[in-house]
């Protein structure tokens, strides 16, 4: 009888059972992990995402904004700025208060965009900036026309005093402003030259910040000629006018017995005139003023002695800037941006229901925050500080309050004098009004 011996299975073919069952398992637990877990999991977290933002939009955000917005690139808009980021803001009505630092690398296109973009979302209760006169003046539209109702404005370093958009309505515009205008900057300087006796002017205005520049020199030169005459002495004259652009040659410096230069602009191109001036300085005296803009500690650090002597004027005190520069307008618009929060939280109800008393009042019941509500508050606080005379208080014992046009009242601009290398008080500085 015949017997059956069978063959042994190949190697092989247990390999590719075992590969088999191995991939059956990754698959089973792949696609038990994918619809008993992740997708649980990505459905929960969008649902979050979705009613966490459908709870923003009918509840409120659950901060408010307050915007810091310059050429974060230029150490004085820094500074600034970083003196808002050592602290914290007080919460209005229960609601807690952000700060947010923007760059508008100084150009004036994209502090529009920003201000346009900022200006349409639900949080944005507040804007400290944007620090220079030009990219301010194409902001400023937004946040107090097209947002409704205006965002109330710090304006720290910006002088030029025609920066508000056109006041359509009569309606106060919610606009605080810590530094002194152009015109008392332009009467300054005027006063400054004048009591020098004979002083033959040459103006030079720089194009690299126009509002500020064409502003300045125009109000200067409107000065000069509006100064009563003397009898004892030779009246100041403006004798030339000119751009960073279109220096005259050097003879017709000479010629025209120029004796003092007022420059209208920033340090880098203040520098460039100065050394051009220098060989002429040599056999010819004169005198130069620097505007505010030309206060740098680059203006010292590549001048050398070309910058010995030379005249500034300036809205600080000359020994505050030496021991902070900039800083002390981050401090004094974050302590005046406090206050606004915290006297503006203590009268919510009563401010945020001024005419709008039913609309507010089911928002409470309901407990409904609106950014709007808050704007309204801090506008009512600052038109109540300018009717009112209010004095606030600033860093380091400062106070400040305001007129109806905005300004800070009794500003004053400084003359200092640049002497052994640092910024000083002019030797022989008589105070002008």
């Amino acid at each position: 009888m015949a017997t059956h011996n069978p063959q042994p299975r190949p190697k092989q073919g247990r390999l590719q059972e075992v590969i088999k069952l191995e991939g059956d398992f990754r698959r089973k637990l792949l696609r038990f992990l994918t619809n008993w877990i992740a997708l649980p999991f990505l459905a929960t977290l969008i649902s979050v995402m979705i009613l966490g933002r459908a709870a923003n939009w009918v509840v409120g955000p659950d901060s408010y904004k307050v915007y810091v917005i310059g050429n974060l690139s230029e150490p004085e808009s820094k500074e600034i700025a970083d003196a808002f980021s050592a602290d914290r803001l007080p919460q209005i009505n229960g609601t807690k208060v952000d700060i947010v630092e923007l760059d508008d690398s100084g150009d004036p296109d994209t502090a529009q965009q920003i201000s346009l973009r900022i200006s349409a979302l639900g949080d944005t209760l507040l804007v400290v900036g944007h620090l220079e006169s030009t990219p301010t003046q194409k902001a400023l539209p937004a946040y107090l026309q097209l947002a409704d109702p205006p965002i109330p404005v710090i304006l720290t370093t910006e002088t030029n005093p025609n920066l508000l958009p056109r006041n359509v309505d009569g309606l106060y515009q919610p606009v605080f402003r810590l530094s002194p205008n152009d015109n008392k900057q332009a009467k300054k300087a005027a006063n400054f030259l004048s009591a020098r006796g004979g002083a033959r002017i040459w103006v030079v205005e720089d194009r690299a910040n126009p509002v500020y520049s064409q502003y300045l020199a125009r109000e200067f030169v409107r000065q000069i000629h509006a100064l009563p005459p003397k009898q004892s002495e030779p009246a100041a004259r403006v004798l030339l006018w000119s751009t960073n652009y279109s220096i005259p040659p050097p003879s017709a410096v000479t010629d025209l017995g120029i004796n003092w230069v007022f420059f209208a602009g920033e340090p880098q191109n203040a520098l460039v005139l100065i050394r051009q001036l220098t060989a002429i300085r040599k056999t010819h005296p004169i005198n130069i003023l620097l505007s505010d803009w030309c206060v740098d500690g680059s203006l010292l650090a590549n001048g050398g002695k070309d910058v010995e002597n030379v005249y500034l004027t300036h809205p600080l005190k000359v020994e505050v800037y030496n021991q902070g520069r900039y800083t002390v307008y981050g401090k004094d618009s974050f302590q005046l941006v406090k206050q606004l929060l915290s006297e503006g939280d203590q009268q919510f109800d009563h401010f945020a229901g001024q005419d709008r008393k039913f609309g507010y009042t089911l928002r409470k019941l309901l407990g409904l925050r609106r950014v709007s509500d808050a704007r309204r508050v801090l506008a009512l606080e600052m038109q109540g500080a300018v009717l009112g005379n209010k004095t606030f208080s600033l860093s380091n014992g400062g106070e400040a309050s305001f007129d109806g046009t905005s300004n800070r009242l009794h500003a004053t601009f400084e003359v200092w004098q640049i002497r052994n290398g640092k910024f000083d008080t002019p030797i022989s500085a008589e105070e002008t009004p």
